[in-house]
Order: C-alpha cells, then structure tokens, then sequence
C-alpha cells in the first residue's frame, strides 16, 4: 500500500555444511604433492570460511571441527604425511 514505507525481506543465513576432505576421493592420477597440496588448500578454504572440515589421510583421520588448534594439527598432518612404499602396500 502506498505510504506504508519501504519493505525488505530478510532471509538467514544457512547453516554451514561440514567439509570432508579425503585423499581417497582425490583422483587416483593424482601424485603425493597435488594430492597434499589440494587437501591443504581446500583446508584453508573452510577454515576462512569457518566451515567445520574433516580429514582422511591414508592411516589417519581427523574429526569435523575448526578453528585455530584443529587447522595446525590438519597442516601439520599434510605436512608430514608420506606416500606408503609399494613394498609396504603389498604387504612384504
């Protein structure tokens, strides 16, 4: 009607959904650093954008969460993280 001002409509925001960053749902032409390098950069994404992220080395996993303390110790598990030698893949 008119003289009854201006009418916004608000909308939330959503929720936030939970990462999960897994070496094994990388493409397997993918070697050790693109691997380590996308799961590091795509960490850094959820953290800025305070999404909670999980992640799944081969041997290791990390829980959905954030913040300062959670993203140290996912850089530092990249950071670390080494290929399996084949000879230890293959059990022998």
């Amino acid at each position: 009607m008119r003289g009854d001002g201006l009418l916004t409509k608000q909308f939330e925001t959503p929720v936030s959904s939970t990462f999960y960053l897994s070496w094994s749902a990388l493409p397997s032409s993918l070697t050790l650093e693109p691997r380590l390098s996308r799961l590091t950069a795509w960490a850094l994404k959820a953290e800025r954008g305070s999404a909670p992220y999980a992640l799944e080395l081969p041997g290791q996993s990390f829980e959905p969460a954030g913040g300062e303390s959670h993203l140290r110790r996912v850089l530092t598990a990249l950071a670390l993280h080494q290929s399996v030698p084949s000879s230890e893949k293959d059990g022998g």
